[in-house]
């Protein structure tokens, strides 16, 4: 989605999966995939069974609650300004909505344009590509992180939202996605200009909610995303195959 489908374009890619392909069956025994999905990719990408799941852990530096919500909520986007990470449909979302919410969006690539097109520094503001260390400040600084990826193999900045105890609205396309419980601790939606709104306007309406599902969000990353229990997964992998 991102590359396109230019001639030299292809004969890179190709040259690139060969390369990797090689590297695969020659000199790993394990492949460790970031999540069912990536597991699923690969198998169907490269033809070989030897892919293991095991999710990205991110460290936990979560310190404080979040602080009371102002009259308009505030959401964030954080990632590649590229086509596979949903930018047209968050684009259409924000104009749908107008000046009802705040929108914060952060990053970097060939779409910075069309991006920056929709901010007006008010309603809508561009923070441009963040350095790592200011990713969590962004991140605490919203409400709700919005992830409307049109296909990612896990998503990096949702489990930063739910280790920041932030209301994640996530792109059913996603396979972060297929551990989350919608309603319960995200709210999942069709990469779609309109359901996204709608999503948005829904939790809006319902403080509450919202304030439930980021502190479920923070119980999942807990559960599935901290570093310990990665480094208990890693173990288990190592002594099964010493």
């Amino acid at each position: 989605l991102d590359i396109g489908d230019g001639i030299i374009e292809g004969i890179i890619q190709k040259m690139k999966f060969l390369r990797k392909r090689a590297h695969f069956m020659l000199f790993t025994d394990k492949v460790l995939a970031v999540s069912d999905m990536a597991k699923r990719d690969f198998m169907e990408t490269y033809r070989m069974r030897k892919a293991l799941p095991v999710l990205n852990p991110i460290v936990d530096t979560f310190l404080d609650d979040p602080p009371p919500m102002g009259e308009r909520l505030t959401v964030g986007f954080l990632g590649r300004m590229e086509p596979s990470k949903g930018i047209i449909p968050l684009i259409g979302a924000i104009r749908i909505l107008g000046n009802r919410l705040r929108f914060k969006l952060a990053g970097s690539g060939s779409m910075e344009g069309q991006v920056t097109s929709v901010c007006d520094g008010r309603d809508v503001s561009y923070a441009g590509n963040l350095a790592y260390e200011s990713i969590d400040g962004f991140i605490k600084s919203c409400d709700v992180i919005v992830v409307p990826s049109l296909k990612d193999n896990l998503v990096t900045v949702g489990i930063e939202a739910l280790m920041n105890k932030r209301c994640l609205v996530i792109s059913d396309q996603t396979a972060l996605s297929e551990y989350m419980e919608n309603g319960i601790d995200c709210m999942k939606t069709a990469p779609e200009s309109a359901a996204i709104a709608a999503v948005l306007t829904a939790l809006d309406a319902d403080r509450g909610r919202l304030l439930r599902i980021a502190e479920r969000g923070r119980a999942k990353y807990e559960t599935l995303f901290s570093m310990e229990g990665y480094i208990e997964k890693m173990k288990r992998i190592l002594f099964a195959e010493a």
